[in-house]
C-alpha cells in the first residue's frame, strides 16, 4: 500500500493530494495568504515596522494603516492614543504635540507669546514696486497682454492707424488711446453694460480723469453694427477729424 503525501496549506492548513493543487490554492485561491495573486520574482515590499514582506504597494499601505495606525501616527504627527496633553498656561488639552507646541505660541495665558505681525516687506522690494507702480501710471504699451484681439479691436485698428491699441494707464487697459493730447477712444461689448460692468467703467473713468485721460467717444458694437455703410462712414469721419483737431493742439 502506497503512502499518500500530504500537501498542507501553511495558512489555512487545508490538505491536498497533489502539490500542484497546493500550489494554486496559495497563489489564487487562500483567503488567509495576504500576497495571493502576486506573480513570482515581483518586487518585494517591505514594512519598516514588523519586518513582513508584501508583493505590491498597495497591500503594504493597507497593512500600515490596519496595524500599525497608532505607530504610524506617533512617528509622524505626534499623537498619543492614551495620553491627551494638556497646555501647561491655560489647561487646554490637545492630541498631537504639534497641535500643543502651536498653541502654547500663541496662547494668551502665555506670558511670553508671540504676536502675529503679518507679512514684512523689506524696503527693497517697496522700492521695485513703487517704480512699477509709477511706470504703469505714466503710461506703457500693453506688450504683456497676449489675448485674441476682437472682431471689432482688428475693424478699428484699420482705422485708427495713429493710435496706441491696449494701452496700460495703471491697471486699466485703454482700446485706443491718444498720448500726445491724453484722448481715447473705448468700443465696449455688452458686458461693459450690465450692473456690474457699469460700476466698473465708472470707476475707471473717475481714474483716469484724475490723471489727465478724457474719454472722447464709447462705442457700443453692437449699435454700430446696426448702422448701415454710410451712416458708418459718417461716424468715423468726424471722429478722425475730432481726432485731427484735438492732436494739433
Amino acid at each position: 500500500m502506497e503512502l499518500k503525501i500530504k500537501h498542507i496549506c501553511k495558512f489555512c492548513n487545508m490538505e491536498f493530494t497533489t502539490g500542484a493543487q497546493l500550489g494554486t490554492h496559495i497563489s489564487k485561491q487562500c483567503l488567509k495568504n495576504p500576497n495571493r495573486g502576486i506573480q513570482k520574482n515581483s518586487k518585494i515590499w517591505k514594512c519598516s515596522i514588523c519586518g513582513n514582506d508584501f508583493f505590491s504597494r498597495s497591500r503594504l499601505q493597507q497593512h500600515r494603516k490596519e496595524e500599525h495606525k497608532n505607530e504610524i501616527k506617533s512617528k509622524f504627527y505626534g499623537f498619543h492614543p492614551e495620553l491627551n496633553i494638556p497646555c501647561q498656561f491655560c489647561g487646554l488639552i490637545c492630541k498631537r504635540t504639534c497641535d500643543l507646541t502651536k498653541h502654547e505660541r500663541f496662547c494668551k495665558e502665555n506670558p511670553n507669546k508671540q504676536i502675529w505681525e503679518g507679512h514684512k516687506t523689506s524696503d527693497e522690494t517697496k522700492k521695485k514696486l513703487s517704480d512699477v507702480a509709477i511706470k504703469n501710471l505714466s503710461g506703457t504699451h500693453c506688450n504683456w497682454l497676449n489675448k485674441r484681439k476682437s472682431y471689432a479691436e482688428e475693424y478699428f485698428e484699420t482705422i485708427f492707424t495713429d493710435a496706441e491699441s491696449q494701452y496700460q494707464v495703471g491697471r486699466y487697459t485703454l482700446d485706443f488711446a491718444w498720448t500726445k493730447s491724453k484722448i481715447y477712444i473705448e468700443v465696449d461689448g455688452e458686458q461693459h453694460y450690465t450692473k456690474k460692468g457699469i460700476e466698473h467703467d465708472k470707476n475707471r473713468t473717475e481714474f483716469l480723469i484724475e490723471n489727465g485721460w478724457r474719454l472722447l467717444k464709447r462705442i457700443r458694437w453692437s449699435e454700430f453694427q446696426k448702422l448701415s455703410k454710410v451712416e458708418r462712414e459718417n461716424e468715423i469721419y468726424r471722429l478722425l477729424q475730432t481726432i485731427k483737431i484735438q492732436e494739433s493742439f
